[in-house]
């Protein structure tokens, strides 16, 4: 204990005027969970709004997915070889019209009533000549050399437009179904 005075001088000083020293108590931590009932509400309505929006969100995505793949499957058709490209084009838009107009017989819409569909589901501006030609070719194999590189370049890239702008109501489908 000697030793232990003269190696801390002041220690028993210390402890002597400390004594008495109560700690301050430290404050309660602040909660992060609302305290009254109408901010519990309104973080519940909060929370709720951004659950429907996710979900509404979600089946938009999910809907909508056939749009891109139909576009990118049209983008990447190659044009090299003119008959197969018009075909592979007739072949990708016939099972898009299928998946986003099941009531319609999409087997039925060649020629003049598809491109008439064409124009009356989405803003697609062939021209009617451009259009009759790449009908025409599609039966007739011996057409194909009048479609010049072009052409087919403008028609894939209007039904590029159209599979990820076109629109489906009840009315186009009642209106489809009429025509068929």
């Amino acid at each position: 204990m000697i030793f232990a005075f003269f190696n801390n001088p002041g220690a028993g000083a210390a402890k002597y005027l400390l004594r008495d020293l109560v700690d301050a108590p430290l404050p309660h931590s602040v909660a992060w969970w609302p305290q009254t009932i109408g901010w519990a509400i309104l973080l519940a309505v909060a929370i709720l709004f951004l659950c429907v929006k996710l979900v509404q969100q979600a089946r938009h995505w999910w809907q909508n997915r056939y749009r891109t793949e139909a576009a990118e499957a049209l983008a990447k058709v190659d044009l090299a070889q003119t008959q197969t490209a018009l075909l592979h084009i007739h072949q990708i838009l016939q099972l898009t019209i299928r998946y986003a107009y099941p009531n319609i017989a999409s087997t039925e819409l060649y020629g003049h009533s598809l491109i008439s569909f064409l124009e009356r589901t989405g803003d697609v501006e062939l021209p009617s000549t451009l259009g009759a030609k790449w009908q025409n070719a599609l039966n007739q194999p011996s057409l194909v050399e009048q479609i010049s590189r072009n052409e087919i370049l403008e028609i894939q890239t209007q039904l590029v437009q159209w599979a990820k702008q076109h629109t489906v109501t009840a009315s186009i489908v009642e209106q489809g179904d009429d025509h068929v």
